[in-house]
């Protein structure tokens, strides 16, 4: 069964970490960052951290591909590997990719112009001269606001893996994996994960777990978005929401507490 997967898809998310014997599929916007400094520490046996790298740097760096080995060797290691995923709240991970995307990103202007260009918008005004165009400086772009971006993506305008549903990316229903991950508990995940690969002092390549305040950024930022809109973002995420064990019900009950707020 997961011979035949392999024969249908490209696996441009998975990596193996040939050392610890691990198939990570990534999910951006899930602490991917530092998962994969992780994993680049364990495979090269270093201890790089966030703070001497910047944020980008372990995503120019070479992991190997689960899609550049033969058939017959993806069906071994997805049979035989540690199959490790790390998920994160559907809604709180939309805030997230908006905000970083669209909000604090030095690129924003690409994401902008994308989805000008997709959603066939004007939020970039063009400067021209000598007959060619160029963009205004990036702190006078205007944002992209967060109702519209929950809109594009519901009407299927912009389609991006910053917020593709796990169910795309990853195949949880047809790749059974062996250890899943949450953002908001991934120091201590890793401490569980590292006991059963039996990596031996290596606690200090772990991350620090910081404390979350994903539940009022999710409820001041889901507020403007209408009761409609939140019916369909919850069809495009059920699986998501469903089998990893988030509760849109109390996503909701946060959002309308934010929204009966002056």
């Amino acid at each position: 069964f997961v011979f035949q997967l392999s024969l249908s898809r490209k696996f441009n998310n998975f990596i193996v970490i040939e050392k610890t014997k691990t198939v990570y599929c990534f999910i951006p916007k899930t602490g991917c960052t530092t998962t994969k400094l992780v994993f680049y520490n364990l495979e090269h046996d270093v201890n790089i951290t966030d703070f001497e790298k910047d944020n980008s740097w372990i995503h120019r760096q070479t992991f190997t591909k689960l899609g550049s080995y033969s058939k017959e060797d993806i069906h071994i290691r997805l049979k035989t590997y540690n199959k490790f995923i790390v998920v994160r709240d559907p809604l709180e991970r939309l805030v997230s990719a908006w905000l970083d995307k669209f909000v604090n990103s030095r690129s924003r202007w690409m994401y902008i112009h994308n989805y000008q260009r997709k959603t066939n918008t004007t939020y970039l005004q063009l400067i021209t001269a000598n007959g060619s165009a160029s963009w205004k400086r990036h702190d006078d772009l205007p944002n992209v606001s967060f109702r519209d971006f929950i809109r594009a993506i519901i009407d299927q305008k912009y389609i991006n893996g910053h917020w593709k549903t796990f169910y795309e990316l990853c195949d949880p229903c047809q790749i059974e994996y062996d250890f899943i991950a949450h953002t908001d508990t991934l120091a201590e995940d890793f401490h569980l994960f590292f006991r059963k690969i039996g990596a031996v002092g290596k606690e200090c390549i772990l991350p620090r777990q910081h404390e979350s305040r994903a539940e009022r950024i999710v409820g001041n930022t889901f507020r403007e978005v209408s009761a409609g809109d939140l019916r369909r973002i919850r069809e495009i995420y059920k699986a998501d929401f469903d089998m990893f064990g988030y509760s849109f019900d109390e996503n909701l009950s946060l959002i309308k507490k934010y929204k009966d707020m002056p």
